[in-house]
């Protein structure tokens, strides 16, 4: 989450708070992707794709899954990772 939100400690209420946010967006509405801009590191300045910051956070949540069995193995964040290097680079704005 380090990479997402771009700060190096985050406290686990922090993230817990993080966490449910990002889930309730993606839950409210899986085709919406309003709310990506507001949890990323504002120093990316709007300079990344949209469905590959959405990839990402969702890797991140399901990374800290509580119950370990459903956390994804690496083999499948590899996989989610290549399929979003495919998309074309986002041109500086």
């Amino acid at each position: 989450m380090d990479v997402v939100e771009g700060e190096e400690e985050v406290e686990e209420a922090q993230l817990a708070k993080f966490v449910g946010v990002v889930r309730r967006n993606i839950q409210s509405d899986p085709e919406d992707n309003t709310w990506i801009e507001k949890v990323l590191d504002p120093r990316l300045r709007g300079h990344y794709s949209k469905r590959q910051a959405r990839a990402l956070v969702e890797v991140g949540i399901v990374c800290v899954e509580e119950d370990r069995s459903k956390r994804p193995t690496m083999d499948n964040i590899v996989d989610v990772l290549l399929e979003c290097d495919n998309e074309p680079n986002v041109p500086a704005r």
